[in-house]
């Protein structure tokens, strides 16, 4: 019987805390807009957009601005949606 070597994968997390911004995007109905396209404009480069993504099941969003000023977030769906600003000061910033 042969042997041969066997070599494994190792892994590494590494976690530094951060101030994230939560979106909840809504129909007027207060039924989630699922899925919907996200994207995120930052307060010093308007385009192109600094994170684009879909909301989850129930129209959540996460993300981490770095820079202070104020966050654009677009949140559309099958003509549906809204554009919000977010202001982040410089101790939320990232």
């Amino acid at each position: 019987m042969a042997t041969t070597a066997a070599w494994g994968h190792g892994a590494h997390i590494q976690a530094r805390p951060s101030q994230a911004v939560e979106i909840q995007a809504t129909y007027d109905s207060g039924d989630p807009l699922a899925e919907a396209q996200v994207q995120v404009y930052g307060p010093d480069d308007p385009q192109p957009p600094r994170f684009t993504g879909l909301t989850d099941a129930q129209g959540r969003y996460l993300f981490t601005p770095d820079t202070p000023g104020d966050w654009e977030v677009s949140v559309r769906q099958a003509g549906h949606g809204d554009i919000v600003a977010i202001p982040v000061g410089g101790d939320n910033a990232a």
